[in-house]
């Protein structure tokens, strides 16, 4: 019967207004809460009355405010936010003075208690994805109100730095909500994000990317989102350190990248140029060990400081073999054409044979085929 007095006192504007009712009945209310369980029904009733009349959004704001500070009933509050959040979307599309008093009321809780509107967004989270607006709205009022307390935090854990990302995903989603406003109240969020500097670095193309083009902000049909992307894209500019230099100082800075640019090429044609030949002169799948040191052993000069390729080398097996069986037919020739003058052949044939020998001696001893045949003409001549 109290409390009903008390719900009934709130239905008067005037009365809710008052200051010192307000905190009379305030009082009332927490202590039926604490001590006859008053809890539940307290929520059921308070919703109720939020839903019906406008002026309970600042009564109720008023209340948790009380009920968070001075009465300790945080567990009140959060149920209290639950029974709200529960109420369907067909309900709320068919009662629009509803969904203005719970997203007004909501906003303010978010604005006054950060931590409770994160609390809540699980719960609001499909209101997105329906009608009515001004749901949509609220939720993203909710989210661009959350975002300021990551900015704040000079490092973020892993799951709080999540939570960041997806919310910020979810306002670049509606960024291209069909209602205007909402595509307005997204973009007046992100400007809200970008004067604080809480706008992440990786996350400036991106937003650039939806500000720009044809398809952009820019060039949205509402005048409102078209206002709150230029506003947000000249903050974007602003913040930037580039924006600080003239056009002057910008320009120098051009050309000397441009000068180190061109400097860097030049290095990386030089070193493709010296890079080609000594990949085609050694290919370590081609050559084996015993290749490699011979190719090295030709590369070493000689003792008396002659090139290798000028040293008189000793003839092999299979070249004595073939300069044998060349005198052999030389003799068998001339031994064919001595029928006539046999005596002149046999000292031929035995000025031959001397002469033959004597070329096998310099043979073997590192002279030249060419050499020989100079001294057998050279012994003719005497003879």
């Amino acid at each position: 019967m109290v409390a009903n007095c008390v719900y009934k006192l709130l239905e008067n504007r005037s009365m809710a207004s008052s200051v010192n009712v307000r905190t009379a009945m305030t009082s009332l209310l927490a202590s039926l809460i604490r001590r006859y369980g008053h809890s539940i029904a307290c929520c059921v009733k308070l919703t109720q009355l939020l839903q019906c009349f406008p002026h309970m959004v600042n009564c109720l704001t008023s209340f948790i405010r009380s009920f968070m500070e001075e009465e300790n009933l945080t567990g009140v509050v959060r149920e209290l936010l639950k029974e709200i959040c529960s109420y369907s979307g067909a309900d709320l599309e068919r009662d629009a003075q509803a969904t203005q008093n719970f997203s007004a009321f909501l906003l303010d809780i978010a604005a006054a208690y950060p931590q409770l509107g994160q609390s809540i967004l699980p719960l609001l989270r499909p209101r997105l994805d329906e009608d009515p607006y001004q749901m949509r709205n609220c939720v993203l009022g909710i989210i661009g109100e959350v975002l300021p307390m990551f900015a704040r935090r000079e490092q973020l854990d892993p799951k709080e730095s999540l939570q960041r990302d997806r919310l910020m995903d979810l306002l670049q989603e509606h960024v291209h909500d069909v209602n205007g406003y909402v595509r307005a109240k997204a973009l007046q969020i992100w400007y809200a994000i970008v004067s604080t500097r809480g706008l992440p670095v990786r996350r400036q193309s991106q937003l650039t990317a939806l500000l720009v083009g044809p398809q952009g902000a820019m060039m949205d049909v509402s005048s409102f989102a078209r206002r709150y992307a230029c506003k947000t894209l000249t903050a974007m500019v602003l913040q930037s350190p580039a924006a600080k230099l003239t056009p002057e100082e910008l320009q120098l800075v051009l050309n000397k990248e441009l000068k180190r640019l061109e400097s860097l090429e030049e290095l990386l044609t030089l070193s493709r140029r010296l890079a080609i030949p000594s990949r085609a002169n050694v290919c370590p799948y081609d050559e084996n060990e015993v290749d490699l040191a011979h190719s090295s052993s030709d590369l070493q000069p000689n003792p008396d400081g002659k090139p290798e390729h000028n040293r008189r080398t000793k003839p092999t097996k299979p070249q004595k073999k073939r300069k044998r069986k060349q005198m052999s037919k030389k003799r068998e020739k001339k031994a064919s054409h001595s029928d006539d003058n046999e005596e002149t052949d046999d000292t031929k044939n035995d000025d031959d044979d001397d002469d033959n020998d004597a070329a096998y001696q310099s043979n073997e001893s590192g002279y030249s085929e060419s050499e020989s045949q100079n001294e057998e003409a050279d012994i003719k001549d005497e003879a």
